[in-house]
């Protein structure tokens, strides 16, 4: 239905509403031919693609909160800043650095892992659980003072170093100084040493005292 107000001023009639035009607040939820015909291509101006569609939401129904159900996933077009988020994502960067797991024995790529027993932690790199910090930059390194037993006899130190499972782990460095002075009766130095026993040895008669500083593989257990 057309409706028209006289103007006396201008001396004429003006039509204010009719059944062709459109309520811009109503989101073309009243267009009444939803194939859209070239009329309402040319009042609108927009592409017709955009018009074939099943449904049109009103602005009204849209402020009330209600999403009818064409409103779903698929439907919705995301860029660079407005995307969805899956769980597994989530849960991904919810264990990133700042959230260290129980080490395990493959960490994923780029995982923390903290182990209690030797209070490491562990990020996971190419398939390999590398060590990268703990309690102290110098616990895989004990130093033990002795004596020499001169004569090529051996000094034993045991070994009280373990690992995870209990079972003693070979040093990778041992070093001896002695710490007083020898009079030139030290002779030779030598050490032997397994993941049982660190063995000191001299060639000459002193049998005063060392230092022996043992180095052990990063990441070893404390015990």
């Amino acid at each position: 239905m057309n409706i028209n107000v006289y103007v006396d001023n201008i001396k004429k009639w003006v039509q204010i509403s009719s059944d062709e035009v459109l309520d811009r607040n109503k989101n073309l939820s009243d267009l009444k031919d939803k194939n859209v015909e070239e009329k309402y291509r040319d009042k609108i101006g927009y592409d017709a693609d955009f018009y074939i569609v099943d449904k049109l939401i009103s602005k009204e129904a849209l402020e009330s909160g209600f999403l009818p159900d064409i409103f779903t996933p698929e439907n919705i077009v995301t860029d660079s800043n407005h995307q969805f988020v899956t769980d597994a994502e989530k849960n991904k960067w919810n264990n990133k650095l700042n959230k260290p797991i129980a080490n395990q024995d493959h960490l994923e790529e780029n995982q923390i892992g903290y182990d209690e027993l030797n209070e490491k932690f562990y990020i996971g790199l190419n398939n390999k659980n590398v060590l990268i910090g703990g309690a102290s930059a110098l616990d895989n390194i004990k130093v033990v003072n002795g004596f020499f037993s001169g004569n090529s006899q051996a000094t034993v130190i045991r070994n009280t170093k373990q690992n995870q499972n209990g079972e003693f782990v070979r040093p990778i460095f041992v070093d001896v100084q002695c710490t007083e002075y020898t009079g030139g009766d030290l002779g030779e130095i030598s050490i032997t040493y397994t993941a049982e026993a660190i063995n000191v040895y001299n060639t000459g008669s002193f049998t005063g005292s060392f230092q022996c500083m043992i180095v052990y593989p990063l990441g070893s257990a404390n015990r």
